[in-house]
């Protein structure tokens, strides 16, 4: 009786190993948006990019990554004007992640096209007043239909929460 548990024991545990094995595999602890399905998708929000500086010109043979020292942005409300782009001569789409030092993911776009912008973000909460530590991390895809994934950057920046 207690080999036939043993071996139920066993079992069971090989069978966990194995599942997690296939999901790594399959990259869902990947932590990066190609596991999240929604974000391979382009974004709604993103519109031609009016006076960006950098939004043209540039290496044909490089990703160029914008950033910025700051952002400001009103406390205690979701929907937050911003100024996320992918310079015109990219040759690869964006996803802009958004993260307080703490690691709260406050914002996630889907693929930003080269030459596209987000004016208007949608944070996934209220932030109170205050100064933020901040990163804002590209990931960077390949334009053909599979997506490929290519080298991104992180930047940072203080997010200043305004009354």
């Amino acid at each position: 009786m207690k080999d036939k548990k043993l071996y139920l024991i066993l079992a069971l545990l090989i069978t966990v190993i194995v599942i997690i094995c296939l999901l790594i595999g399959f990259g869902v602890f990947r932590g990066d948006p190609a596991s999240d399905g929604p974000a391979l998708f382009e974004d709604t929000n993103a519109e031609n990019i009016k006076d960006c500086p950098n939004g043209t010109g540039g290496a044909a043979d490089s990703i160029s990554i914008p950033g910025f020292e700051s952002m400001v942005i009103r406390a205690n409300t979701k929907t937050v004007d911003g100024n996320i782009f992918n310079p015109s001569h990219n040759n690869c789409y964006f996803v802009a992640v958004i993260e307080l030092e703490d690691g709260r993911e406050i914002y996630r776009s889907g693929l930003i096209a080269p030459g596209k912008a987000i004016y208007s973000l949608t944070l996934t909460e209220p932030l109170a007043e205050g100064k933020y530590n901040a990163t804002l991390t590209y990931y960077c895809y390949g334009l053909d239909e599979s997506r490929t994934p290519l080298n991104g950057a992180t930047t940072h920046f203080i997010l200043e929460v305004t009354p």
